[in-house]
């Protein structure tokens, strides 16, 4: 996970988990704690108050390499208070102060507890410091082999990933997932979307501990061991139910669409030399399935899971770029207002989800079916295409489509599911 504060001086400590750390040793000795760095400035208390002052009496002892400096009465020092003081030793050198604010001569009777308890709280988390460095190395690496094809063929790019546990000869199914975040002013503010993502990585990533995870830009991506679509569909909509449960938000998740059959495990399971290549290569086409399917979730009505292989018509809606999209849907309703084109949208939207059944749709659309014939030749009259013909419909939808993309509509796109009539007009 990426570290969410600084880091304090030669501690090497976050400000959040120094803060942690005397919370912890607050609560068994029922006093004040305070967490000096090597200048004697307070980085850490259980009194806030405290935070950033200069701690004359953690400076003293710091300059004057004493075992343990006790104070007898409240300013005594600057900014002190009675209690004892404690060196926190790396190496053999001095990097920072644990105090412990209350009567002297109890404070001195814990003093070898209280050093005992802090050696093992920083050794904690200097391991777990060591574990979030290798995850952030980890993190990047797989970044690297995302971005580009040409990084897999290299052999000192192989042997960094051995190096850090990743076998690029293993077989791999990726899902992209991002968070629903509302905005600003909602429930959680646009401000703390990066926060929540990685305390959704490091929740998802505790239970699914074979996979491999890496963010990308607002989204993150997970490398799953081989398995089938229907697996890796339990997979995902299992990870929509934890996110929901524990952020109170919607995961969207696009998977690849290479399944791997046991056949064809068990040949690629033979050693050939070209399985690393084979696989590395399989590996990127699947980042780059799963993050199409991932962009068409998000603009898909429900934003649920989209796999790729069931893509179909919304594979090449989301090929097409962003400015042919606009020239197009400019082209096809050129001088029409905005609000009458966002109606002939929701008729478009309709007449193919409802099979052309003119009494379906103005039932969805709460109409009279003469009304909504009027419309549909109004609307021929205004773009000169025909809902009603094969070739008309396909020019409207494409519009509608295309239009409601660039304005943020989130139309149905279609999938397998597609009325058969609309595919067979290609």
């Amino acid at each position: 996970m990426k570290q969410t504060s600084s880091t304090c001086g030669q501690l090497n400590i976050s400000r959040e988990n120094a803060l942690e750390l005397v919370r912890q040793l607050s609560d068994v000795l029922q006093n004040n704690v305070n967490l000096m760095d090597a200048e004697g400035v307070i980085i850490a208390s259980t009194n806030p108050q405290r935070i950033g002052q200069l701690h004359g009496g953690a400076k003293y002892l710091l300059e004057h390499d004493i075992e343990m400096l006790t104070i007898e009465q409240d300013g005594q020092f600057i900014n002190s208070q009675k209690g004892i003081n404690l060196p926190i030793t790396k190496n053999g050198k001095n990097v920072g102060v644990i105090g412990v604010t209350g009567e002297s001569k109890e404070m001195v009777r814990y003093a070898h507890v209280i050093w005992k308890m802090m050696e093992i709280l920083l050794r904690e988390n200097d391991i777990a410091e060591q574990a979030r460095i290798q995850e952030h190395i980890r993190n990047r690496y797989i970044g690297r082999l995302m971005s580009s094809p040409h990084n897999i063929s290299s052999p000192e790019f192989i042997r960094e990933g051995a190096s850090i546990g990743i076998n690029l000869a293993q077989y791999r199914r990726v899902l992209a997932c991002a968070l629903l975040v509302p905005l600003s002013g909602e429930a959680h503010p646009q401000a703390g979307h990066d926060d929540l993502i990685e305390k959704a990585m490091e929740m998802l990533s505790r239970q699914w501990q074979s996979a491999l995870m890496a963010r990308v830009g607002q989204s993150f991506i997970f490398l799953m061991p081989s398995m089938r679509n229907s697996e890796l569909l339990a997979v995902a909509e299992e990870m929509q139910g934890l996110v929901q449960k524990r952020f109170d938000l919607s995961l969207v998740v696009g998977i690849d669409g290479t399944e791997t059959t046991a056949a064809k495990l068990e040949a690629r399971a033979c050693g050939c030399d070209k399985k690393l290549s084979a696989a590395s290569s399989s590996l990127y086409e699947s980042y780059r399935q799963a993050s199409r399917a991932l962009d068409a979730a998000l603009r898909s009505e429900g934003h649920g899971i989209v796999l790729y292989s069931d893509m179909d018509i919304g594979l090449f809606v989301h090929s097409v770029d962003d400015a042919i999209k606009k020239e197009y849907a400019d082209l096809i309703f050129s001088n029409i207002a905005e609000e009458k084109i966002q109606e002939y949208s929701m008729i478009i939207d309709q007449y193919f989800i409802n099979d052309r059944s003119i009494e379906k749709i103005a039932q969805k659309l709460f109409m009279h079916k003469n009304t909504l014939q009027y419309k549909i030749k109004n609307m021929q009259k205004e773009t000169g295409y025909d809902l009603r013909t094969a070739h008309g419909g396909v020019v409207l939808y494409f519009a509608m489509l295309f239009h409601s993309l660039r304005t943020g509509r989130n139309p149905r796109l279609p999938s397998k599911s597609a009325p058969d009539d609309f595919k067979s007009c290609f």
